[in-house]
């Protein structure tokens, strides 16, 4: 039997907790999730939210598109599009901040208080009014990712 080399511990990102963005759209990361921000992270659009994902976890997305478009032309090339075109590699400052672009602020009325989510493999970050509008099951189509998926059919 050979040896296998250890799997890299993905981090599991868990919790709530309220930021305020400042004038330049930066937002601190709360300190339980910096030790695997530091090591850079990869932000785009997802449905309602702002998402971060850890380098292996951004590669096996980037898989996962691959496989959608080989099943689904259409609409895994529409996916592709509108995760790649918002993508964007992150990383903290000295004060612990990650700097959100305008474009996903706006994509997702991100302003003021913003929620900074654990998603266990994902950081997520969310307009709290949006969010508590979500759980509550007041809205269904969120912004982000939904609208371009929705013209390919169902995933």
């Amino acid at each position: 039997m050979e040896d296998q080399a250890p799997v890299a511990e993905l981090p599991e990102f868990r919790g709530t907790y309220t930021h305020s963005l400042d004038e330049k759209g930066r937002v601190v990361v709360p300190a339980a999730f910096r030790e695997a921000v530091n090591g850079g992270m990869t932000m785009t659009l997802s449905d309602g939210c702002v998402v971060l994902r850890p380098a292996a976890v951004w590669e096996e997305e980037r898989a996962r598109m691959a496989q959608e478009e080989q099943m689904d032309p259409r609409v895994g090339r529409q996916r592709r599009r509108a995760v790649m075109a918002n993508a964007a590699d992150v990383s903290l400052d000295r004060q612990g901040r990650i700097a959100i672009p305008a474009n996903l602020r706006t994509r997702v009325q991100l302003h003021g208080e913003v929620h900074v989510m654990g998603m266990g493999r994902e950081i997520e970050i969310w307009d709290p009014t949006l969010w508590d509008q979500y759980v509550s099951g007041e809205i269904e189509d969120l912004p982000g990712l939904a609208a371009p998926l929705a013209l390919g059919g169902e995933r």
